[in-house]
C-alpha cells in the first residue's frame, strides 16, 4: 500500500525553488507523485514505503539546498484512486463577470472571446 509524506520545506522563495524540490523528489525511486506548494512551503509525496522512506525524501530535498523542518507520513487508503477533495460550506464569491475581467491572454497568445454565460471554451474558440 502506498504512503503519503507531507514535508514542510523552508528556503523556497520562488517557482524555480518549487520546481527544484519537485524534481528532486520525483527522482527518488519509489515515488509515484509529487506536489509542491510555494504558498504553504509544503511538498506532498505519494510513495511506496517498500522502495523508499521519509528519510530518503528528506535527504533529496536537503541535497538540493533546502531544509525540511517537519515531515509526517501516513498510509494512503485507496492509494491507486484519485479521490476528490471536498471543502464543505465554501462557495466562490467571484461572479462570472468579475472573473471575465481577470482573464488576460499571455503575451503572444490569441485572445478568445469569453462568454460568461457559457462554461465552454470550445464554443468560444470555434467562434473566434
Amino acid at each position: 500500500m502506498a504512503s503519503v509524506a507531507r514535508l514542510r520545506v523552508s528556503g523556497m522563495v520562488c517557482g524555480a525553488c518549487t520546481s527544484a524540490v519537485k524534481a528532486a523528489l520525483e527522482n527518488v525511486s519509489g515515488v509515484s507523485s509529487v506536489s509542491v506548494s510555494l504558498e504553504e512551503n509544503v511538498g506532498v509525496v505519494r510513495f511506496d514505503p517498500a522502495a523508499t522512506s521519509v528519510a530518503a525524501l528528506r535527504e533529496a530535498v536537503e541535497d538540493c539546498g533546502f531544509d525540511v523542518v517537519d515531515a509526517t507520513s501516513s498510509t494512503a487508503a485507496g492509494a491507486d484512486a484519485h479521490a476528490p477533495i471536498s471543502v464543505p460550506n465554501k462557495k466562490s464569491t467571484t461572479t462570472p463577470d468579475a472573473a471575465h475581467g481577470a482573464v488576460v491572454p499571455a503575451p503572444g497568445a490569441p485572445s478568445l472571446p469569453l462568454d460568461p454565460s457559457s462554461s465552454s471554451l470550445a464554443a468560444a474558440a470555434a467562434a473566434a
